[in-house]
């Protein structure tokens, strides 16, 4: 299984612009607001006839410990992603809380519903989203940072 750090995005990928062009077309944005970077790797795989991968470098990068995501897993992700303004920020996914692992999910799903692609869709691992969510909550709730009512899960979690 890949890492999701070796999936197409704007840090380790070249791309055309007539493949950006094709996503606006489809999406009105290349980029969704909750995770770009995925959002935008997931929309490469879902529209591209081929990738090329290449194992080196290209250019020196900070990497994921800059991720918006990465520096949340362990922190507060409710700033971030309160001020994106968003009116329904949880629709595509089962979990209603502001997780890093929930975030991933919902744009991964909301893309793949933007798309058609409901056969990808239905073979989506919900044991390993419901498990990585558990496992951010738990982290979480150490840290005092969510509370049960926050999360509407039982609090011996």
């Amino acid at each position: 299984m890949y890492h999701v750090y070796t999936l197409p995005g704007g840090a380790n990928s070249c791309v055309s612009r007539a493949l950006v062009e094709r996503i606006r077309h489809r999406q009105g944005d290349a980029f969704r607001k909750i995770d770009p970077g995925l959002t935008f790797a997931f929309s490469c795989l879902l529209n591209a006839n081929e990738l090329v991968h290449f194992d080196e470098a290209f250019h020196v990068a900070q990497g994921p410990e800059v991720s918006n995501g990465a520096s949340v897993i362990r922190g507060d992700a409710r700033p971030y992603l309160n001020s994106l303004g968003l009116a329904a920020p949880w629709e595509d996914v089962p979990i209603k809380a502001a997780l890093v692992v929930n975030g991933i999910a919902h744009d991964f799903l909301g893309t793949l519903r933007e798309y058609g692609r409901n056969d990808i869709r239905a073979e989506w691992n919900r044991a390993n989203y419901y498990l990585s969510c558990l496992g951010e909550i738990r982290v979480k709730r150490k840290a005092g940072i969510l509370t049960a009512s926050e999360i509407g899960v039982i609090p011996h979690i």
